[in-house]
């Protein structure tokens, strides 16, 4: 095989393969002729010469592969000298790295901003003392107080075999609510606004035999001291001979009061309103001699919106007081009154009447324990009172 002339550069002999280089190859397969040409093909040097030739040129500009290499992985990561593209998009970005998280900031004061619009500020929940600081771009506060519920008391075991008394219950909190300007809070309270809550009234412990126990008085809650003040219910109270419901506590709305059934707090108005009344518990009702059965009560309701606790039956197996109900969350009112308990109409001692139902939160009160059963043979023991419910504070901050 012979190599044209003419070209510059390229001579017989020196091009790839000489024109003698395949005589040797007569009668070989063609796969060992190809394999011969690539082994000429690699082995030579002016081939070898060209590759170095060609990627000397592309990559001279980077001293060699090691530069090349070296160059990309500085430009990504921002090392590179020189300030080449890769490095200054990467300081840039760097350098921008505070402005990108005060534009975060920035949105979430926005969001939060638009929430105190749309929800007409934020409401704070205090269940506890405690003392609020007023924001520095507050423009009003509004307040809803609620005081505690009394308990109800146990019922009245016979005394000496001749008086037994049902439970008395207890009366609900009363509820205040109130707006104030929260530049004139400021100055009245620079050091910030007193908030105490009022602790429920617990119900008269169960008795076993002779006697009973009285619920016990529900607290005051209060807001800047005096400034909102809605007192909390009474407990009911009990002797061998008579049976005292609790009165509602004082508000704008009063508190329902202990009764068959019990009292509901409302204004009759609007849907404000404070703790219902517990109901009075069932039983034997002996004074001096004269026997009465009397049925327990249902509790009193708050507002009108949450229904008290339901009743039982007087029957042979003890029953317990239905427990008040809590207000839906889009209610702002206090919770309805417990109902009573049942007797116990046995002749066995082993089992005490009915407790009283407990409040629901916050405000109500508690449901008068049921009466213990008198008999020649036995003494039956009565039941507790229902629990009031704790008192609350709510306040609603509102901003320009």
């Amino acid at each position: 095989m012979t190599v044209p002339n003419g070209e510059p550069g390229i001579t017989p002999g020196s091009w790839a393969i000489s024109d003698t280089g395949t005589s040797g190859m007569k009668n070989r397969t063609e796969t060992n002729v190809k394999n011969n040409l690539k082994s000429n093909v690699a082995s030579s040097t002016t081939w070898g010469g060209a590759s170095n030739t060609f990627f000397g040129s592309i990559l001279g500009g980077f001293t060699g592969l090691s530069g090349f290499l070296t160059g990309i992985t500085n430009a990504f990561t921002g090392t590179s000298s020189g300030g080449g593209t890769f490095s200054g998009i990467y300081s840039h970005a760097t350098s921008q790295t505070g402005t990108l998280a005060a534009h975060a900031t920035s949105i979430t004061e926005v969001q939060d901003a638009v929430t105190r619009i749309s929800s007409g500020g934020s409401i704070d929940v205090y269940s506890t003392n405690n003392t609020l600081t007023i924001p520095t771009d507050a423009v009003s506060i509004e307040v809803w107080v609620f005081g505690a519920g009394g308990g109800g008391s146990s019922g009245w075991g016979p005394d000496n075999g001749t008086n037994s008394q049902r439970g008395a219950a207890g009366g609900g909190g009363g509820y205040v609510h109130h707006t104030f300007s929260a530049s004139a809070l400021r100055a009245t309270y620079p050091s910030g606004v007193p908030i105490t809550v009022g602790a429920k009234g617990l119900g008269g412990a169960a008795q076993t035999g002779n006697g009973g126990a009285n619920g016990g008085d529900g607290g005051a809650s209060t807001f800047g001291t005096t400034l909102l003040v809605a007192g909390g219910g009474k407990g009911g109270t009990i002797t061998s001979t008579t049976c005292v419901d609790g009165a509602g506590g004082m508000g704008v709305v009063n508190g329902g009061s202990g009764g068959a059934p019990g009292g509901n707090s409302a204004t009759g108005i609007t849907i404000e309103g404070g703790g219902g009344g517990g109901g009075r518990g069932g039983g034997y009702q002996d004074v001096s001699g004269t026997r009465t059965v009397v049925q327990p009560a249902n509790g009193g309701s708050a507002a009108g919106q949450v229904a008290g606790g339901t009743a039982p039956v007087n029957s042979a197996t003890p029953a317990n007081g239905g427990d008040g109900a809590v207000p839906d969350d889009l209610l702002l009112v206090g919770g309805s009154g417990g109902a009573g308990g049942a007797w116990k109409d046995s002749n066995t001692n082993s089992n005490p009447a009915g407790r009283g139902g407990d409040a629901g939160f916050p405000a109500g009160a508690g449901g008068g324990g049921g009466a213990g059963r008198y008999s020649i043979v036995f003494t039956g023991n009565s039941g507790r009172g229902g629990h009031g419910a704790n008192g609350v504070v709510y306040v609603q901050i509102r901003y320009a």
